[in-house]
């Protein structure tokens, strides 16, 4: 997954199912946080075949 600084603004995401290998991952619970400054927030993914 991509980790870079943006600027302020709004931002959308599509997780691809793929690791940063590139090969396809497995179906299950999957997390991933946004970190702002002092904010951060953690969501549930679940990924289904």
């Amino acid at each position: 997954m991509e980790q870079a600084e943006k600027p302020p603004g709004y931002y959308e995401v599509q997780w691809s199912g793929m690791n940063d290998a590139g090969n396809q991952m497995s179906a299950g619970v999957y997390f991933a946080r946004l970190q702002a400054g002092n904010y951060s927030q953690t969501i549930k993914m679940v990924s289904l075949k």
